[in-house]
């Protein structure tokens, strides 16, 4: 979807699925998602177009269970109509965690995240999954800021702030 844009792009795509195949020395397995979240809204997918292009001699394309749900798509973009089987929760322990960072990733009760406001380039942060991470770049406005943190052990990660909840440790 990212290369309707242009021809050239379209056929940058078209080289890459086309390398990407050619590396395979036995069996290539091409999956793709029904269902994913993208910045934190529900979106239906799609198999890449390239597929088509494939001899279907050379294509064992399982038959695909019918869907139990319509969905459809309410105003806010999300998607309605999904089993409630797929909320459910399920009995879980919780466990307390060590994160990567060392220490331990803080779980409790206790967590309070920042504001997402006030979170800038430079500060120390804590995420309850990731551990202590450093801010590299903040971007975009309003509901849609997204941050860059690194986190020791884990690597970079850029996260949407209205749903990261960060704690800031330290501002710089």
């Amino acid at each position: 979807m990212q290369s309707l844009g242009s021809r050239s792009d379209l056929e940058e795509e078209r080289r890459l699925f086309y390398v990407a195949l050619t590396r395979a020395r036995i069996r290539v397995t091409l999956t793709y998602a029904d269902m994913r979240y993208r910045w934190g809204t529900l979106t239906p997918c799609e198999p890449s177009r390239f597929i088509d292009e494939i001899d279907t001699v050379y294509l064992d394309i399982p038959r695909k269970a019918p869907s139990t749900f319509e969905p459809s798509h309410s105003e806010s973009g999300t998607l309605s109509g999904l089993p409630a089987s797929l909320f459910q929760r399920k009995n879980l322990k919780r466990l307390d965690t060590v994160s990567p960072a060392g220490g331990t990733a803080n779980n409790g009760g206790n967590f309070e995240p920042s504001d997402a406001a006030d979170i800038q380039p430079g500060m120390e942060v804590d995420h309850q999954k990731f551990g202590r991470g450093k801010v590299l770049n903040v971007e975009g406005d309003a509901s849609n800021r997204k941050a860059t943190v690194f986190f020791n052990g884990i690597g970079q990660k850029q996260l949407l702030l209205k749903f990261a909840k960060l704690k800031i440790v330290k501002a710089e």
